[in-house]
């Protein structure tokens, strides 16, 4: 368990090791007292910690350096110069929101989004229709826009649940790893193994074991539906129970138990896609299963 001492007003996070790790893209992490680098979720939105010496603030989920705000310094590279975010609708109170140019972004636990519109946008700028006519609610995560629900595109090697339209409608269809690949309409795209686990960091899940979040699905899973138990869905990514299918021997199978999403991971040597698995236990897994069987798509915005 992270040790995390807040103090005063701005609050301060202190990691409790003498170490620090630094990511690929050469940026600073605290580190809590097992050594593992401190993700900048959104819990910690616009706190400080010490990394190497240096004091760094949470922002838009990265560790950047801490700008005095009574001092004029400039920001970081991707600021407006004193230290804050060029975007004024993210911050501490706002990591996920319907419509971006909106100043009344929805509160982030509540199941009724705010959506604005105009007399030149009559389309809700929080969804999206396909080229099959399906539209589709979206929501961003951070720097992230991603479809929350899944895809109904009907395509080669995709199939409904039992063979019948209503589970297509309800649950989206379900399609093979190499259908997955290429389902997504114009403007989107299948969510890489990367971008999934972004996701699980932004929306504050925290726990990881090696390919395992521990705590994603009760923060992602719907609140009803689920045989295997319900989520709480605290962020408004809704995932359902929607099973999977077999087209060797048509079978249709865990409605109300399990779902997972195909990501753009294939390995050769055993010939399997990867998948994120959403089951009964309050994790979310990256597993392995042959490309042919049928399990559901979500796509994020290119």
């Amino acid at each position: 368990m992270k040790k995390i001492v807040m103090v005063s007003v701005t609050a301060t996070l202190i990691a409790c090791s003498s170490d620090n790790s630094v990511g690929g893209n050469g940026e600073i992490y605290p580190v809590d007292e097992f050594g593992n680098a401190v993700a900048c979720v959104v819990e910690l939105e616009g706190l400080n910690a010490e990394a190497n010496g240096t004091i760094v603030t949470c922002s838009n989920g990265h560790w950047i350096p801490y700008v005095d705000p009574n001092q004029n310094n400039p920001g970081p590279e991707n600021g407006n110069g004193n230290g804050q975010p060029e975007n004024p609708n993210i911050g501490p109170n706002q990591p996920f929101y319907d419509d971006p140019q909106s100043s009344q972004s929805e509160n982030p636990w509540n199941d009724n989004p705010v959506v604005s519109s105009s007399s030149d946008s009559p389309v809700p700028s929080n969804q999206f229709t396909d080229s099959d006519g399906h539209t589709y609610q979206t929501k961003v995560y951070g720097a992230q826009t991603w479809m929350i629900e899944n895809l109904k595109r009907n395509t080669s090697e995709s199939y409904c649940y039992d063979n019948n339209p209503s589970n297509c409608e309800t649950y989206g269809r379900l399609y093979s790893w190499n259908a997955a690949q290429n389902a997504c309409p114009p403007g989107w795209h299948l969510p890489s193994n990367v971008e999934w686990e972004t996701l699980f960091q932004t929306v504050g899940a925290v726990h990881r074991y090696q390919d395992r979040w521990e705590d994603a699905a009760s923060i992602l899973k719907s609140r009803t539906g689920w045989d295997s138990g319900n989520g709480e869905d605290r962020v408004g990514f809704n995932i359902k129970p929607a099973g999977t299918y077999d087209p060797e021997s048509g079978v249709s199978a865990s409605m109300g138990w399990i779902t997972g999403f195909w990501d753009t991971g294939y390995d050769e040597s055993s010939e399997k896609g990867f998948l994120w698995k959403v089951g009964g236990d309050f994790h979310i897994e990256r597993i392995d299963d042959h490309p042919y069987y049928g399990y559901s798509v979500r796509c994020v915005k290119n």
